[in-house]
């Protein structure tokens, strides 16, 4: 799980570093986290309707989804931007071709848009 979560990081920094070079660490972090809130957000929405199940207040929710992303933020920001775990990504996945290199670029931005229709189909479900 660990190795898919340094490749999607990995093939997120590339594309963004290949469209601007300012900021390419963060950017990838941001939607790191895009995509890990979106994915969790089923999970999220569970256990606070358990905890609340007589009716969910929205300012509560929205609060406490808030707080849940930037707390999903925090961890990855703090998780990549130690330097060695950093440059030992880099090493492991910087190796390849542009073919390779062109189809994890697809990969991750399918999986990214695939994320964000995971967590908005929960509004149907809602």
């Amino acid at each position: 799980m660990k190795s898919l979560y340094h490749y999607v990081y990995f093939h997120l920094y590339d594309f963004v570093l290949s469209v601007r070079k300012v900021n390419a660490r963060e950017s990838a972090v941001l939607y790191l986290t895009v995509m890990v809130f979106f994915i969790t957000l089923p999970l999220f929405v569970f256990i606070f309707d358990q905890l609340f199940y007589k009716g969910m207040n929205k300012v509560i929710f929205m609060t406490s989804g808030f707080v849940y992303s930037l707390l999903i933020y925090y961890l990855n920001k703090r998780y990549f931007e130690n330097s060695r775990r950093w440059k030992q990504i880099i090493s492991k996945y910087s190796i390849g071709d542009s073919k390779k290199r062109k189809i994890g670029h697809i990969v991750v931005i399918v999986f990214f848009f695939a994320s964000i229709a995971t967590g908005f189909s929960l509004l149907f479900y809602l």
